[in-house]
């Protein structure tokens, strides 16, 4: 963090992604004119200085901090105005001159001068708070215009409704079960630094599926088969390793394929009920109205809205219902090594991909020249290894002497 505001609305981190450094910045503006350009001059002024000492860090003597004034810098927030007529539902409601002046002054602070949303979807509709026709785009996400074109930066984004992105937690005061869903749409970009694909995530195997039905029947089959097969001459039973490691591979792909079922059946009939939500919420300005027209459609007003209740009634209960099951997961799991019958697994890290080698095609170091894609980086890389194993090294001088004291 190379960044926070003292009142908690506004923080910085300084990343590395793939040889990229990027710094982040996200906000909360205040509603008012007068605060928001309060808050943003005083953010500008105080990124001018976070990012000057982050460019200067020092460690061991070594200026660390050197690559961040390269960096990417992305901005992103809860702006709480909209400036495009097409951000706000209700009508164009421009902020005063002062705080578009102030965010612009930010933005070329920062070179987050493009919104994301907006250059990508000029025609897009698309909003982040309220109701249907009364909905306003107040999150955004901004970043340097050279960084939205082309195949590198940020190269796409999406919006989750707030349904969608609710969770379930235990209060630890109380102990009671709380289910949060927000009343902002959830913002995403897609950051690329790199043309290098990244290798996908080694899938995970977790108690609860070793003790599933279908992975049992997997693994008495298994054990089945090794009990015929043949035996070594003067021994009481069989030693195959090749079968052994059969076993292994047959019962962790079992495993991976329940999680897998278990997990799109949950997923399936959660958003099912948050489609059927959403639906709903996209007409409850229409059937509002319709009951102003028409008092006679009370009686069917109501029943959608217990029937929207119901649902999100459902939806909570499937929400609380995962978080029990996974903080029972971990209880058991801990039990189990407190009592000495299991270790904890071994954390699982994705080293980043190699996005450069300093070599010239023929394999030979150079500090000028780099390869970056990986169509140029295998052959340099082989034949840089090709140089290694055909080279003849010679003992230096003395080695003899060494080996016989």
């Amino acid at each position: 963090m190379v960044y926070a505001k003292a009142d908690g609305k506004a923080m910085a981190v300084a990343l590395t992604i793939a040889d990229q450094p990027v710094i982040y910045l996200v906000m909360h503006l205040p509603h008012t004119d007068a605060d928001q350009t309060a808050f943003l001059t005083k953010v500008r002024d105080e990124m001018i200085v976070a990012m000057a000492k982050q460019v200067g860090k020092m460690e061991n003597g070594k200026r660390v901090g050197a690559p961040w004034a390269k960096a990417l810098v992305l901005r992103a927030g809860d702006m709480n105005f909209t400036e495009h007529h097409l951000d706000n539902e209700r009508g164009l409601q421009a902020p005063a001159p002062m705080v578009i002046a102030a965010m612009r002054s930010l933005d070329a602070t920062l070179g987050c001068e493009a919104d994301v949303y907006r250059t990508m979807e000029p025609e897009g509709r698309g909003h982040t708070h309220g109701k249907e026709g009364k909905g306003r785009r107040l999150d955004t996400f901004g970043a340097a215009a050279k960084h939205l074109r082309g195949p590198g930066g940020v190269v796409a984004h999406r919006e989750l409704s707030p349904r969608a992105t609710a969770y379930s937690y235990l209060d630890t005061s109380t102990r009671r079960e709380v289910y949060k869903e927000s009343d902002h749409s959830l913002i995403q970009v897609t950051l690329r630094v790199s043309g290098v694909v990244k290798q996908p995530p080694r899938p995970n195997v977790n108690l609860t599926s070793l003790r599933s039905p279908e992975v049992r029947r997997v693994t008495e089959n298994l054990l089945r088969q090794g009990d015929r097969l043949p035996r070594e001459a003067g021994s009481s039973s069989y030693h195959f390793e090749r079968h052994f490691a059969e076993v292994h591979e047959e019962v962790v792909r079992a495993c991976i394929a329940q999680q897998k079922q278990e997990r799109a059946r949950r997923n399936c009939l959660r958003q099912r009920m948050v489609t059927k939500l959403e639906r709903l919420d996209s007409t409850w300005q229409q059937r509002w109205d319709r009951v102003g027209a028409q008092p006679s459609t009370l009686s069917a007003y109501a029943r959608t809205e217990r029937h929207v209740a119901k649902l999100q009634l459902g939806l909570q209960k499937q929400q609380h219902a995962i978080r029990k099951r996974k903080d029972a997961q971990a209880a058991y799991e801990e039990q189990l090594q407190s009592a000495g019958m299991g270790k904890a697994p071994r954390k699982v890290t994705r080293p980043d991909p190699v996005n450069r080698l300093d070599l010239l095609p023929d394999g030979t170091p150079s500090g000028v020249t780099s390869q970056t894609s990986q169509a140029d980086m295998l052959p340099a890389v082989t034949n840089y290894y090709r140089q290694q194993l055909n080279n003849i090294y010679y003992p230096r001088d003395g080695t003899g002497k060494s080996e016989d004291q």
